[in-house]
């Protein structure tokens, strides 16, 4: 579960996934989380995502998720994006 939420983060914030990443062909230009965090932090990051979707009662199982869980999911990015942006950022 975490590499799902993990991977649809990193969707959601259009970075591409490591396993599609070509270091010499990254269209963006930006630093994979990998090369900026520890596995550790990564791993932290994970299990707080963890926790912030189990209390907001989302479902991450792409089996049986649905279109409500969906739309929690891009909201909550949505809202996180905006946050990042009121603190002064273009993300």
């Amino acid at each position: 579960m975490k590499n799902l939420i993990k991977e649809r983060f990193q969707e959601l914030a259009g970075i591409k996934l490591l396993k599609e990443a070509d270091d010499f062909e990254r269209e963006d230009k930006k630093l994979h989380p990998t090369e900026v965090f520890t596995d550790e932090q990564l791993d932290m990051v994970s299990d707080m995502l963890d926790v912030m979707f189990k209390k907001l009662n989302i479902n991450t199982d792409l089996q049986t998720s649905t279109q409500e869980d969906q739309n929690k999911i891009d909201a909550l990015f949505d809202f996180i994006d905006g946050y990042f942006e009121t603190l002064g950022g273009t993300y």
